[in-house]
């Protein structure tokens, strides 16, 4: 069963702190000095321009019915058809809010001020991402390893496991692709199977869409997939692309059946060849 921690939001910037490098224990945190980060792989930001948002389908809004397809591979390949166009779109934006990030970084490495628009820029994305930390230093060291993409197909493998192919239950009557929890009553769907003690829902989302959003956020800001970020980050500094092959042990504490999950989710992801859709 999956599991969600949400974490406060802090909007508390500081733009008068001079860059400097302080030592962090990166197995704890996944924030480390601004100044050791080397910015993508030749180790200067690219000067290009913003990349595009990739369109979404208007039917993405809708789930379909995953039971009319033959289950098999037209099942299958109906679910993969369905979710990628969602999973581009919002991993396009997030590269758009990374280039973005990387113009601050090459402002602040410069010794220079950031304008106004930059100063908007970044408290949209610590606000975005949910970085708490006070000092500049620490926001833009916290937004280097929060503000990338999740690859495809580590999100088509979890929703395919978490779903029953779109399937299941919390599916059909929740749009929920990925087994996300909430705490508020009437906040979703009471699992048939939830302990007596336990106050957790699995969580309603109006559309698909805001399931695939919600459920790329938490990788990306809760504290539980820090190693999940740092295995990514080790990935973007070299000459190796994002994978989901390469970054799913991070993934171990998404369930409580823990390497299980995790070599599940890899079988799955070399089974059924989505390696094709990773473009990162």
């Amino acid at each position: 069963m999956t599991w969600i921690m949400r974490l406060p939001i802090s909007l508390l910037l500081v733009f008068g702190v001079s860059i400097w490098v302080v030592s962090v224990n990166l197995l704890s945190s996944d924030v480390e000095p601004f100044q050791s980060q080397r910015i993508e792989n030749s180790g200067k930001v690219k000067h290009v321009g913003p990349p595009e948002v990739a369109p979404l389908p208007s039917w993405a809004y809708e789930l379909p019915d995953f039971n009319a397809f033959a289950a098999g591979d037209e099942r299958k390949q109906a679910f993969f058809n369905f979710l990628t166009p969602i999973i581009h779109h919002i991993n396009s934006q997030i590269l758009l809010d990374r280039y973005q990030l990387m113009g601050l970084v090459e402002t602040l490495k410069q010794k220079k001020i950031m304008s106004s628009k930059q100063q908007r820029q970044l408290a949209k994305l610590i606000k975005k991402y949910r970085v708490e930390e006070e000092d500049l230093n620490k926001q833009i060291s916290r937004l280097l390893l929060r503000v990338d993409v999740v690859p495809p197909s580590l999100a088509l493998a979890q929703a395919a496991n978490e779903s029953a192919w779109g399937t299941s239950r919390f599916a059909t009557e929740a749009n929920n692709l990925f087994g996300q929890w909430c705490y508020r009553k009437g906040c979703g769907l009471v699992p048939a199977q939830r302990d007596e003690e336990a106050v957790h829902e699995v969580r309603s989302f109006e559309s698909p869409v805001d399931s695939v959003t919600s459920y790329i956020r938490n990788l990306n800001t809760n504290v539980a997939y820090v190693f999940l970020r740092q295995l990514r980050r080790s990935l973007r500094m070299s000459e190796d692309g994002i994978s989901g092959l390469n970054i799913v042990q991070g993934l171990e504490p998404y369930s409580s059946r823990g390497q299980d999950y995790v070599d599940e989710l890899s079988a799955m992801i070399r089974y059924n060849d989505l390696q094709q859709y990773d473009e990162y």
